[in-house]
């Protein structure tokens, strides 16, 4: 972590007086987070998850507004959450309930570092 976080890590560029200071550097420790991990594990490629968040995001919206439960693209979501998703839109289909999406276009995609543990009796480390 020392490589991602520590004094070796540089900032890259000027940012512009829009953002708080608290989201820029938060925004920075994930992309030096991510330049890091991507050497290890091809999994970590930035492009590659913002590409896949927004395919995932507009195959969801598509599946509900076309009303076909077989449309949710179940095999990029955890099980219980397309599993919800299919039932919804059963439900809405149902329901005689359509969805419209006008004009939709995905405009900025943003990762955001989450730490998920399934113990949270077991306690985060902190960094200073």
């Amino acid at each position: 972590m020392e490589q991602v976080e520590g004094a070796a890590a540089k900032k890259e560029g000027p940012e512009g007086p829009w953002l708080e200071g608290a989201v820029m550097t938060k925004e920075r420790r994930v992309e030096r987070m991510l330049n890091f991990l991507v050497k290890t594990d091809s999994i970590w490629d930035r492009k590659k998850m913002m590409l896949t968040g927004r395919s995932v995001f507009l195959a969801v919206t598509g599946a509900w507004e076309a009303g076909d439960p077989r449309a949710v693209p179940a095999a990029d979501l955890f099980p219980e959450l397309a599993r919800d998703l299919h039932d919804a839109i059963r439900k809405n289909r149902d329901k005689g309930i359509s969805l419209e999406f006008r004009n939709l276009a995905v405009r900025k995609v943003e990762l955001v570092l989450v730490r998920n543990f399934a113990d949270n009796t077991v306690p985060m480390p902190r960094r200073s």
